[in-house]
C-alpha cells in the first residue's frame, strides 16, 4: 500500500489558519504553473511530506493566484521554500535542491 502525501493547497483565505497558527513546523513551497524548478521540486516535496508525515506540515501556494500573501512574503521569484514555526519564518530555501539537502534541513529543523 502507497503512502499518500498531505500537501496542503494554501490561498490567500486560508494561509493565517493553516500555516501561521499551525502547531507544528509548517513548510510552505512558494511556487506557479510555468515555474519549470517548482514542477522539479513537485515530487520532492511530496516525498517529504510522507516521510515527516505527523512532524511537519507542508503546503503549495501558487504565486500568481495568491498575490497577498505571496507580497506579504516579498516573494518574487519561484520556487521559495519558507519555513514556519509559531507563525514565524524560521528557515528560507530559494531555488530547487535535491531530495537529500531538504531531507537534511528539516530534520535540523525538527530536531532542534
Amino acid at each position: 500500500m502507497e503512502k499518500k502525501s498531505t500537501i496542503i493547497n494554501l490561498n490567500d483565505e486560508n494561509f493565517e489558519k493553516e500555516v501561521l497558527r499551525s502547531k507544528v513546523l509548517f513548510m510552505v513551497n512558494f511556487g506557479a504553473e510555468w515555474s519549470g524548478a517548482f514542477h522539479i521540486m513537485t515530487p520532492v516535496i511530496e516525498a517529504m511530506a510522507i516521510k515527516f508525515k505527523g512532524r511537519v506540515k507542508m503546503g503549495n501556494l501558487n504565486v500568481d493566484n495568491n498575490t497577498k500573501t505571496s507580497a506579504r512574503y516579498g516573494i518574487i521569484s519561484v520556487p521559495v521554500l519558507l519555513f514556519f514555526e509559531d507563525g514565524e519564518i524560521v528557515q528560507q530555501i530559494f531555488g530547487a535542491i535535491s531530495r537529500k539537502e531538504l531531507s537534511e534541513k528539516i530534520s535540523s529543523l525538527i530536531s532542534v
